[in-house]
């Protein structure tokens, strides 16, 4: 039998699985390492693999998606917004007659470009 007829892992279901031969055979997953039953022959190793227990996929069960980009968005900011707002504080103590206006103005370009460098896909960071 060749890698083509061994099914994917069960603990992660990943298809990058390998028959190891040395004095036992037996099928490791090279993702997490699951090992399956040693056997005495090729053959056994990847039958018993193959018959280990697996989820059932279901029909109706939509398709996970990760929350972690939603996720790390917000966190970019709400950072940014904390930001924006200890600027607009030190500016406001540090003159709160004639230069205001203009600090602020220059404080919300920098945070455009900022945003502008950091956006998914500019090349910033």
């Amino acid at each position: 039998m060749t890698n083509d007829a061994l099914k994917p892992c069960p603990s992660c279901k990943s298809i990058t699985v390998n028959v190891i031969s040395s004095e036992a055979d037996l099928v490791q997953c090279d993702l997490c390492g699951m090992n399956g039953p040693q056997k005495f022959n090729r053959a056994e190793a990847v039958a018993a693999w193959n018959a280990l227990p697996r989820a059932r996929p279901q029909a109706d069960a939509p398709t996970p998606v990760s929350p972690a980009p939603a996720e790390k968005e917000a966190a970019r900011i709400e950072a940014r917004d904390e930001v924006i707002e200890a600027a607009r504080k030190t500016v406001t103590a540090f003159d709160t007659r004639t230069r205001l206006p203009d600090e602020i103005t220059r404080l919300e370009e920098a945070v455009r470009n900022w945003d502008r460098l950091t956006a998914p896909g500019a090349g910033g960071k």
